[in-house]
C-alpha cells in the first residue's frame, strides 16, 4: 500500500476524502444513529470492527475488548461520531476518520484546528455584519450601504408576447 492509498472493506481509495465518503455513505449513513450497530446491522458492524482495528491508539481505546458500537450525533457537529462499548460495560469514543488515516493528529495540526475554531465565530459575525457583498455575475465588490452606487442586474429576462 502506497502512502496515498487507503484500503477499507477490501476497496482501495486514492484520497482520504474518497475513503471518508465511502465510510460515511456505505456504512454510517446506512445504519444511522443507533445505540447498537451490532443489533441493527451485523454486516456493517463487522466492517466497522475491521476499520476500528486501524486506530493508532487501539490498545488505549480497548478496541480488542469491544462488544458493540454506538453511532451518535455530537451536539457540536452534525456528523457521525462513534463510541465503542467495552466488555466491562464502559464506553470509549473513537474517531472513525483517525482509523482511516491510521495516525493521530500531530500537535501542530491540533493547534491549527484549535486556532481555526477559536476565530470561526468572529469570522461568521464579520461576514454577517459586512456591508460589502460580491456580485454573483461579475465578482466585483458592492457596498450595499452606499445608496448612490448602482449595480445593474444582468439577469436575462424572457419577454412573452401574448
Amino acid at each position: 500500500m502506497s502512502k496515498n492509498e487507503y484500503i477499507i472493506d477490501g476497496k482501495t481509495f486514492t484520497s482520504i476524502q474518497k475513503a471518508e465518503s465511502y465510510v460515511k455513505e456505505e456504512m454510517l449513513s446506512k445504519v444511522g444513529y443507533t445505540d447498537s450497530v451490532k443489533r441493527d446491522n451485523p454486516e456493517i458492524y463487522k466492517k466497522l470492527e475491521s476499520l476500528l482495528q486501524c486506530h493508532p491508539n487501539k490498545t488505549t481505546k480497548q478496541v480488542d475488548k469491544m462488544i458493540d458500537i454506538q453511532i451518535y450525533q455530537n451536539e457540536n457537529s452534525a456528523g457521525f461520531n462513534l463510541k465503542i462499548k467495552i466488555s466491562n460495560g464502559s464506553f470509549n469514543t473513537i474517531g472513525w476518520r483517525t482509523c482511516i488515516k491510521g495516525k493521530s493528529a500531530t500537535n501542530e495540526e491540533r493547534l491549527f484546528s484549535a486556532l481555526r475554531q477559536a476565530v470561526d465565530y468572529q469570522k461568521h459575525e464579520f461576514k454577517r455584519n459586512s456591508t460589502t457583498k460580491v456580485c454573483d455575475i461579475c465578482s466585483c465588490s458592492i457596498d450595499i450601504s452606499n445608496k448612490e452606487h448602482v449595480h445593474a442586474d444582468r439577469a436575462t429576462m424572457s419577454i412573452s408576447r401574448s
